[in-house]
């Protein structure tokens, strides 16, 4: 066996492929091995050292295979290599050789190294490299394969592998090496350390004296103090501690302690790798490394194993710093401080990451000190910093850590959030607090947010209002992001404790602590002044919360963090809405230590009075209402906690709806006069009884969803969650309330409705003061002698910031405000003239100067149009939420229906503006309505059909778009689906066909070819029933062009593709084929003529058709064998020749193999003529009610001739032949495209070739039919 290619393999770029190679050269090394048979006398040197070079090969020579002594050889020449990968591959067998070996002593491996590894003076400085790294490579194999340290002499040998001599040749090459490169330098010392730690666990002799030797030669000049002369000694104090530490560390190191906190100064600017500026040490040098290694030296590692290894302790002197008093002096206030270099802050963040991993849990926060957190929070801020990858390397480590241990991210958690870091995530933008929070478990949680309430009890009596809502607002914020994060585990005791504490300053004013009150936030609050707008701010966050407990996102049971959410019952969506009632009424009976921020008057306490009384005495009716009575209670439990709210106005809605779920259920008071009734009016209440509870509700519900103030999410989440509970009891008014809401209006006209709108008292007193006014002015007029006709009474308020900028335009003109407010603009009066004279340039000016304010004017008109549509356009989006939920919560409700052609409206009539209007009503159309399986077994028949034939009569004229038609189409499906259930297919066969036959015969139909297509895969029975209309189509008579003859086309493909002869669509099958193949025939004949007319790509989809038609017929042959003599062989082969040789064809390959393949399949069809063709009696019968005049006289001709064979009997072969032939001509005449001449006797001619029984009279009449030009024998005629 050959090894020479294994060592090409040890080249190789892959890991993988070097290691086998590496395993495979190795054990075929062994086998040569144990095969050689050394000499059985050897020469035995009494002086090993001395022994020469030619001694030493000779004994290589003799005790080794050849193969084993070529491999030692290459292998160590290849450590020379130029390429990175052969140093490794070469130096991995190497060491790997050497260690098992027991033939080859040190000094023969050194000498080959050192001999292959000669600098030359004449060598280019990559040579140089080069051997440098052979050297240094063959100097570490033969420390890491222990034959430096080996005691078991060699064969036919007294002395040992090892000596003295060789121990310090390695330590001096290895010395050697490293002065020559500095970037060598660490690597020489740490194979230098891999020594000093094989000489510790070795047997040798010679151990004391290599100590010392080794100590000499590292440390004879301590003043030239680096991290590699740092890390050795740290290394060999607790090895070696017999040995003078103190007379070899000083003077570098006073007292010998490296690690004394004297010292750590100088290990700073060691590390940092910066001059030496200590006065006191004057005599002391810093070795500058001169370059920069980006990883981390390996004396880190060294250095916190002294600390953290409890072995390792009690080397220690009684002087030796702290781990952290290292960490502050080397590290923060070194490596990180504020004049260092990005280069210096990388070795930084790597040592951060070694010790979160190795130092106690509880002492991870003493890693975040000032500088570290500077520098750490910059770096990950953006990803354009410097150090932003290794920022984000420190934070995924933190997370690691956080996530391992539950109880350390707690603490990493108070860390980050503490002092100058509350907002961390937001600076740095990351989720680094977020995922410690998901890796909390309960008690953690629990914990933070005790810690958050007592944070934002820090603020005192003197604070400065605006920093106490800061830190108000940000505990706010913190709580919000725990009870939102569906990762956190969650239970009932914290959330209670979030939303106790949001409640309290939403709502109240602290006046002093509790320190007995169930509230925990009571507890500890001190008197804080949050100013009006922090309460607000405060509420917001209140309101988020809770719209996100009573929503699908909570579960009030614990979970882990892995747990999914799960959904929410009805029960518990009131359970977190009671629980804040509950803590609002106790807080507003603790007069004594909180206040509320709204001062309310009577009406609203005895509104609260009233809600309170209706939500105890709800009562159930029955079982089947459960969730309506959940969604009143839910619906009042809300109302009631916004009537806390001072932005909340128009409280009657809550009356209003307070009365009618008193309507909606009994109540145990309800037989008790109200006292209340007396301040209403009866016709308000005759209003009320007028209409019905439900859709009052509905009303209040819609009012949520509108943008204004008192609208906010939790109020839309309560809507939409009492939508969904009540959505049983809607009625055709609830629906109608709805839908009206989706219709587009001027959402200004409102407003402008409103100011008109007056009340009777009001127009009474105006009135009165119209005519007051008139009477003063008729008397002023008649003692002054004249009558002014320029005043008007009438005029409308001026918007006071229009006349105040018009007034500034005047003033500057020389115009008095007084003059103005005196009317003497027009210049009346006898001082006029004098006053208000402007030549034409102050003329000009004034003119501009009002078209900028009337231009301005305008266009903050514009844009609070602008603001108002778009307002109005998101509470229609709102509303369609609405819609979306009740047709969740009710998919087999017959108002479902009612829906639709709003939701169509929207989805097609939207301005450019409101798309997103139109893509939510659409998907809602199709993703949600279209995909109901349910029946509904109350449908409303009459109106569905009204609404289908309408949605059709919509498709033919409506604008075409993709969205539009899959609306129509989805919505047209899921109409018809319902009818079908409800026994109406004629009725939706009918509006279909209609369809269908308004796109084929009317030249500017509108109607998409899709709403058809869709129709006839889903329902491919009623398709079926449309085949005569498509064939109609593809005849002459029907005058359709190219474009739609190939959807036709495609129509009748899908057709195909939905049935098979075998199945319920026999009846016509025959004909139908011939008619499609007829069809594809011709219009390859007309691209032949015209290649412009179709497409190759169109073309190539027809011909596809036609090779699956091909299938199809053969298939269908076992039941009517006639069938596949339709398909001329001959006349396929020339067309698809002649549509070859046309330029805009031959160039498509896949049309060309598309038509090679339809003809082999055609010439593969069976052709027999044992078998008599299908006849009307073989054929299922034809419905008895036509669907058309053409299906109707086709069903009439077979009753005819059914007749005649009953009168004449049996017929011969010979009648039976022209009767097919006669049959076979009608359908031909419709097939027609091009209508010529050439094609109809084609036509005739292929069908007079149909096999028939082996007769001789039929053959001859089979034969003469082909001869007779556009004539019908005199047999057919007779029939």
């Amino acid at each position: 066996m050959s090894t020479l290619p294994l060592y090409w393999k040890l080249s190789s770029s892959s890991k993988n492929e070097r290691l086998g190679a590496s395993v495979e050269l190795i054990s075929a090394l062994e086998q040569f091995q144990e095969q050689h048979v050394p000499p059985s006398e050897g020469t035995n040197s009494e002086d090993s050292e001395e022994e020469d070079a030619d001694q030493l090969m000779a004994s290589l020579e003799t005790l080794n295979s050849e193969d084993v002594r070529y491999a030692i050889k290459r292998l160590i020449r290849g450590l020379g290599s130029p390429k990175e990968s052969s140093r490794l591959g070469f130096a991995v067998v190497l060491t790997e050789l050497l260690s098992r070996l027991r033939t080859i002593t040190a000094k023969q491996i050194i000498q080959l190294v050192i001999e292959n590894s000669q600098i030359a003076g004449s060598m280019k400085g990559q040579e140089i490299r080069d051997m440098l790294f052979a050297r240094l490579f063959g100097m570490t194999s033969v420390i890491q394969s222990n034959l430096l340290f080996r005691t078991e002499p060699i064969p036919n040998s007294d002395s040992p592998p090892a000596l003295l001599s060789d121990f310090s040749t390695v330590i001096i090459e290895l010395i050697s090496v490293g002065e020559k490169k500095s970037w060598l330098r660490e690597s020489a010392w740490w194979s230098i350390l891999l020594a000093v730690e094989g000489l510790y666990t070795s047997q040798v002799e010679w151990k004391a004296e290599a100590s010392q030797l080794t100590i000499s030669r590292l440390f004879s000049n301590l003043k030239d103090v680096t991290s590699e002369t740092i890390a050795l000694a740290l290394k060999m104090q607790p090895l070696f501690p017999a040995l003078d530490w103190k007379a070899v560390l000083v003077p570098a190191f006073k007292n010998g302690n490296i690690l004394s906190p004297d010292s750590l100064r100088i290990l700073a600017r060691v590390f940092r790798d910066a001059p030496s500026l200590d006065d006191d040490n004057e005599d002391i040098k810093h070795h500058n490394v001169g370059h920069w290694n980006p990883q981390l030296h390996f004396v880190w590692d060294i250095i916190f194993t002294r600390y953290l290894d409890p072995s390792l302790q009690a080397y220690n002197l009684p002087d030796t710093s702290t781990i952290f008093d290292f960490y502050r002096v080397v590290v923060d206030e070194s490596l990180f401080s504020s004049t260092s270099s990005p280069e210096r802050k990388s070795w930084g963040f790597q040592v951060v990451q070694k010790l979160l991993g190795r130092i106690p849990n509880a002492d991870i926060p003493l890693l975040f000190t000032q500088n570290f957190m500077r520098s750490w929070t910059n770096h990950l801020s953006g990803k354009d910093r410097y150090l932003h990858k290794e920022a984000v390397k420190v934070a995924s480590a933190i997370q690691s850590v956080a996530a391992s241990n539950p109880n350390v991210g707690y603490t990493l958690l108070l860390t980050l959030v503490g002092k100058d870091h509350k907002q961390f995530d937001n600076l740095t933008k990351t989720k680094t607090i977020e995922s410690i929070l998901t890796a909390l478990d309960v008690q953690g949680v629990q914990g933070y947010v005790d810690y958050l309430i007592k944070k934002a009890a820090e603020a005192t009596q003197d604070s400065d209002p605006m920093s106490t809502t800061r830190n108000h607002t940000w505990v706010a914020d913190q709580l919000v992001t725990l009870i939102r994060s569906a990762s956190v585990p969650n239970n009932d005791e914290w959330i209670t404790m979030a939303l106790q504490f949001l409640l309290l300053h939403s709502f109240f004013v602290v006046k002093k602590r509790d320190g007995k009150s169930p509230i925990k936030a009571l507890q500890v609050a001190g008197k804080v002044g949050l100013t009006e707008d922090g309460h607000g701010i405060i509420r917001i966050r209140l309101y988020s919360t809770l719209a996100h407990l009573i929503g699908n996102h909570h579960s009030r049971h614990p979970a882990s963090s892995k747990d999914q959410p799960t959904s929410v019952s009805s029960h518990e969506r009131v359970y977190w809405i009671k629980c804040a009632l509950e803590t609002i009424e106790v807080l507003e009976k603790d007069t004594k230590h909180v206040d509320l921020v709204r001062s309310d008057d009577d009406e609203v306490v005895k509104l609260r009075r009233q809600l309170r009384s209706t939500l105890d005495h709800l009562k159930m009716e029955s079982e089947e209402r459960q969730n309506t009575l959940k969604g009143a209670e839910l619906l009042l439990s809300s109302q009631l906690l916004l009537t806390y709210d001072e932005k909340v106005v128009g409280l009657e809605a809550f009356e209003q709806c307070d009365k009618a779920i008193r309507r909606l259920f009994p109540l145990s008071t309800s037989k008790k006069p109200s006292k209340k009734k007396k301040h209403q009016s009866p016709e308000a209440d005759d209003e009320d009884e007028d209409l019905e509870p439900i859709d009052i509700v509905i009303d209040v519900l819609i009012g949520c969803m509108e943008d204004n103030e008192a609208s906010t999410s939790f109020t839309r989440e309560t809507a939409d969650i009492v939508l969904g509970l009540m959505s049983g009891e809607l009625k055709q008014s609830s629906i109608d309330l709805l839908t009206t809401q989706l219709v587009p209006r001027d959402p200004l006209a409102d407003e402008e409705e409103e100011e008109e709108e007056l009340s009777g008292e009001e127009l009474e007193a105006m009135e009165a003061a119209l005519s007051e006014s008139e009477s003063s002015d008729d008397q002023s007029d008649a003692e002054d002698g004249h009558e002014d006709d320029t005043e008007d009474t009438g005029d409308e308020e001026v918007d006071p910031e229009l006349r105040k900028r018009i007034a500034q335009a005047l003033n500057a003109q020389g115009m008095t405000e007084a003059e103005m407010e005196d009317g003497n603009v027009g210049g009346t009066g006898e001082e006029s003239e004098e006053e208000i004279l402007m030549d034409d340039d102050q003329m000009m000016a004034l003119d501009e100067k009002l078209a900028d304010i009337f231009r301005s004017t305008n266009k903050a008109m514009k844009k609070k149009r602008q603001d108002a549509q778009r307002a109005a356009n998101v509470f229609r989006g709102r509303i369609l939420d609405l819609i979306e939920t009740f047709i969740k919560r009710q998919p087999a409700s017959k108002f479902i229906i009612h829906f639709i052609q709003p939701l169509l409206e929207v989805a097609i009539n939207s301005s450019p503006e409101e798309q997103h209007l139109s893509g939510k009503a659409s998907k809602l159309l199709q993703n949600r309505i279209s995909q109901l399986k349910e029946p509904i077994p109350d449908l409303d028949v009459e109106k569905a059909s009204e609404l289908l034939q309408e949605l059709h009569e919509w498709a033919k004229r409506a604008k075409q778009s993709a969205q539009t038609t899959k609306s129509l189409s989805q919505a047209s499906l899921y109409i018809s689906r319902l009818l079908i259930q409800h026994q109406h297919a004629d009725e939706v066969e009918r509006i279909y066909l209609n369809s269908l036959e308004d796109f084929i015969f009317k030249k500017k139909s509108k109607l998409s070819i899709e709403l058809i297509q869709d129709f006839i895969r889903r329902n491919p029975s009623l398709g079926w029933k449309f085949r005569n209309v498509l064939v109609k189509g593809l005849g002459t008579e029907s005058d359709v062009g190219a474009f739609k003859r190939s959807h036709i086309l495609q129509l009748i493909r899908d057709i195909f593709s939905q049935c098979h002869a075998e199945a319920d669509f026999v009846d016509g099958y025959v004909d139908f084929m011939e008619s499609c193949a007829n069809a594809l025939r011709d219009t390859v004949t007309e691209a032949n003529k015209d290649p412009r007319s179709v497409s190759s790509h169109k073309l190539r989809e027809l011909l596809q058709f036609a090779l699956a038609a091909v299938k199809q017929s053969k298939k269908a042959s076992e039941i009517h064998p006639s069938i596949t003599l339709i398909w001329n062989s001959d006349e396929w082969q020339k067309l698809m020749e002649e549509l070859a040789t046309k330029e805009q064809y031959n160039s498509s390959k896949p049309l060309l193999q598309i038509s090679q393949e339809l003809v082999k399949s055609i010439s593969s069809l069976p052709r027999t003529s044992k078998h008599p063709p299908e006849t009307k009696k073989q054929r299922a019968p034809k419905p008895n009610v036509p669907n058309n005049k053409e299906e109707g006289n086709q069903t009439a001709s077979a009753s005819t001739s059914q007749k005649s064979d009953s009168k004449k009997g049996k017929k011969t072969a010979k009648a039976i032949v022209t009767e097919e032939a006669h049959e076979a001509e009608e359908p031909m005449k419709s097939m027609s495209i091009n209508g010529s001449t050439e094609t109809r006797e084609a036509n005739k001619k292929r069908k007079g070739s149909v096999p028939n029984t082996n007769s001789e009279d039929t053959q001859n009449v089979e034969d003469s039919i082909p001869k007779k030009k556009r004539k019908k024998s005199k047999i057919t005629q007779d029939s």
